[in-house]
């Protein structure tokens, strides 16, 4: 039982988390990024509206880290010199 339930119980709570997300929008008290964020990571890979998305992190963030650490680098080189 407890395993039939988790599936059903993740969907709810990501699309729940979305919807709060999506409100957060339009309502400047409801911080909206991080709820989107916890909605899509709920949801993950496998519900069709977070699919092509997952997929477009998964490409972009090992570019953006290598970026982002090769820029740490250089800055800390320059302020070394």
């Amino acid at each position: 039982m407890r395993e039939d339930a988790t599936p059903f119980l993740r969907q709810a709570a990501g699309c729940g988390l979305l919807l709060l997300g999506v409100s957060g929008l339009l309502l400047p008290f409801i911080p909206s990024i991080p709820l989107l964020l916890a909605g899509a990571a709920l949801l993950g890979p496998t519900h069709p509206l977070v699919r092509p998305w997952h997929a477009r992190v998964v490409a972009w963030a090992p570019r953006a880290y290598m970026r982002a650490r090769s820029f740490t680098n250089s800055t800390s080189a320059s302020k070394k010199s």
